[in-house]
């Protein structure tokens, strides 16, 4: 079990967006404002980043299938606005956690979580014919 004060680093949560998209980042920003603390600013940003990823699973599923192509076509724009997001509010500084005594937690930690949320959306998305191939 890790320490409560244990932290993704920023490139943990960059990586996890490219991988399982923005509901990724909600969680692993979520987490990291928990373990900060700061349970007002956990809930805001699992809604911020959660609506969205609410968001463009919308527009995945009102696009049609030609114009996606699979990951990339919808996986870029949200991987880049997610990233904007996180750089103009205060959701996205966590590389200051070490210098005040909190421990960082592995890239592939937050890969693995990225890869979880992205084969629970493909589920989902199968489960209810949203998904195209």
């Amino acid at each position: 079990m890790q320490d409560k004060t244990a932290q993704f680093k920023n490139t943990g949560i960059a990586i996890a967006t490219f991988v399982g998209g923005s509901f990724a980042t909600a969680y692993l920003v979520r987490r990291n404002m928990l373990d900060a603390g700061r349970a007002e600013e956990a809930r805001e940003a699992a809604v911020i980043f959660g609506s969205i990823g609410a968001a463009f699973v919308v527009v995945a599923s009102r696009t049609p299938p030609d114009l996606i192509s699979s990951l990339l076509g919808i996986g870029i724009p949200q991987f880049l606005l997610v990233l904007a997001v996180l750089r103009l509010t205060r959701y996205g500084d966590f590389s200051g956690g070490a210098s005040i005594g909190a421990e960082l937690r592995s890239n592939w930690h937050a890969f693995g979580i990225g890869f979880a949320v992205n084969l629970l959306l493909k589920g989902l998305f199968y489960c209810t014919g949203m998904l195209w191939a």
